[in-house]
């Protein structure tokens, strides 16, 4: 599961709860204001989902912030990739295959910034893994 998330002590600090409306000027709680402008989500509870996933039988490990969780299955590699390919795909002249190589390249960034979506955390429940 990927998503923001909150514990039960951290919720007991937010009289108001999770709800968040985000837009291009930031986060704000006027969820009604500017309709169509702003995307509106809520925390998840993880201390409900471990709760559920452990209930299920489920090993559960984290809440681990997304970009460490990338660069634990190898992002470092998959960027390093599609930086020789954009920069080969540029020199053999073959230049929409370069550009489609930056983008990739430029999205698993995105993913990956700690201040954005790499910032997101990822609480993982296994059951029958073996390794």
């Amino acid at each position: 599961m990927v998503d923001y998330g909150i514990t039960w002590a951290e919720l007991d600090q937010r009289p108001s709860g999770t709800l968040l409306s985000y837009s291009s000027s930031g986060t704000d709680e006027g969820f009604l204001n500017r309709p169509g402008e702003k995307d509106i989500t809520s925390h998840a509870n993880w201390d409900l989902v471990r709760s559920a996933l452990r209930s299920e039988g489920c090993r559960v490990t984290g809440p681990t912030p997304q970009a460490q969780v990338l660069r634990d299955l190898g992002l470092g590699e998959l960027q390093d990739f599609f930086a020789t390919s954009h920069r080969e795909l540029a020199a053999a002249g073959r230049g929409a295959e370069a550009v489609g190589a930056l983008s990739r390249h430029q999205a698993l960034g995105a993913l990956s910034d700690p201040h954005g979506l790499g910032g997101l955390e990822v609480l993982r429940g296994s059951k029958g893994v073996y390794g």
